[in-house]
């Protein structure tokens, strides 16, 4: 019902190409948030302390409960459809959101082609809402990383055709710049 990218600039849209993506970064990185969570619920306090670490709880709690209010008006008609809220947790429905994240995380070096979307930083848009999800946006983009660096190399290590060794190489440079696994790699 919905495709969401999270690489780079966000962006939500549904199959008929209707955009849906909220305009506030708060509401933004509570959508990212439940995507990266999904299909585990997330706990309305987790989501608070995430997105709200400088405030008090209640407050915290009450600002949360708007930018829920938001996403479902940023989502309509299909909010209900997509997000499950409970009086304790929010999730995204299982199998009504598409995320390019969920791809790259399930490549492998036979189905390598999800690598393709790593063409940014990890909602490279949403830096600086608040230091708890600061942090946890580092994880996340370090977990990302990782594991396209993995496949990269696994590929990179399988290539016996010269000619496709150079392209592997270069796509595990941009994904680690810094990467001396490979002599190849290094000359490039």
């Amino acid at each position: 019902m919905v495709r969401l990218r999270l690489i780079g600039q966000m962006e939500a849209w549904t199959l008929t190409s209707d955009s849906i993506l909220p305009t506030g970064r708060k509401t933004r990185g509570l959508l990212a948030i439940l995507a990266l969570s999904a299909p585990r619920p997330v706990l309305r306090g987790k989501l608070a302390e995430m997105l709200w670490s400088r405030r008090p709880e209640e407050q915290a709690r009450a600002s949360l409960r708007q930018e829920i209010h938001r996403l479902l008006d940023a989502l309509d008609p299909i909010g209900n459809q997509i997000l499950a809220i409970t009086r304790d947790h929010l999730m995204l429905k299982p199998g009504t959101v598409w995320v390019d994240v969920e791809e790259v995380l399930r490549a492998s070096p036979s189905q390598p082609a999800a690598l393709c979307l790593l063409d940014g930083d990890l909602m490279e848009d949403l830096d600086g809402i608040d230091p708890a999800f600061d942090n946890w946006l580092a994880t996340e983009r370090e977990r990302l990383r990782d594991r396209a660096r993995v496949l990269a190399e696994a590929m990179l290590r399988d290539q016996s055709d010269p000619d496709l060794m150079i392209p592997a190489a270069q796509q595990l440079l941009a994904i680690d710049r810094a990467h001396e696994g490979s002599p190849l790699a290094r000359m490039i």
